[in-house]
């Protein structure tokens, strides 16, 4: 499944709340995530990317005042957009740049298709770090147990997808990997000795990333 068209997508229109003045200071507004590839997201993920010189003034003016509690806004500055080896979006790396190259223009332009598209081997290092994260979270579970499990959880199958990428599996490619579907994830991780879990549990996530850590110090 790839990413659906915006005539099928939920997507929704920054005028309904963003004033004229803030989007005038906005070089480019990027849907993406879940929401531009399945059709019932639950929550729809915004990239605004603000223009050189104006963030503070940008700010200034409350612009979030009236976003919807569905709608999930990142904010990114121009001057922050300088290459594809140094590029970074919160605690995510290039592989997030894939995504947003992916996206849905909402305004101006995808400033994002600029910058030229990471290396597969720069994407892997880069999911590599991001799930280094998600083990910090698992082994906090004990102290943290209630606070950290409710994301984990919401975390489990996209980790479990991104384990098929990092793996190499048979026809897999980044992003499109986050949206295959269980029967194909289950088919595919019986190759590598691994079981499927719908249910999140902190040892599931070990055994896993232990296959991953052997398979990439070989590669």
């Amino acid at each position: 499944m790839g990413k659906i068209t915006m005539k099928d997508a939920t997507v929704i229109d920054p005028k309904t709340f963003l004033s004229q003045k803030s989007l005038e200071e906005i070089l480019s507004i990027v849907q993406f995530g879940s929401s531009v590839h399945t059709l019932n997201p639950g929550d729809i993920d915004l990239c605004l990317v603000t223009r050189r010189g104006v963030f503070f003034e940008f700010f200034a003016g409350e612009p979030f005042a009236r976003v919807p509690k569905n709608v999930d806004i990142s904010l990114v500055r121009e001057e922050e957009l300088e290459n594809t080896d140094s590029f970074r979006f919160g605690s995510h790396g290039v592989h997030l740049l894939l995504s947003l190259q992916d996206g849905i223009v909402l305004h101006g332009e995808n400033i994002f298709l600029n910058m030229p598209a990471p290396t597969t081997a720069m994407v892997k290092a880069s999911i590599l770090d991001r799930l280094y994260d998600y083990l910090y979270e698992v082994r906090k579970l004990e102290t943290l147990r209630e606070e950290v499990e409710h994301g984990l959880k919401k975390r489990w199958p996209k980790f479990q997808r991104l384990t098929l990428f990092l793996l190499d599996a048979e026809d897999v490619t980044f992003p499109e990997v986050l949206t295959v579907r269980d029967s194909v994830v289950e088919e595919q991780f019986k190759k590598y000795g691994l079981q499927y879990q719908h249910k999140f549990t902190p040892i599931g996530f070990e055994h896993i990333w232990e296959i991953i850590l052997a398979h990439n110090s070989q590669s």
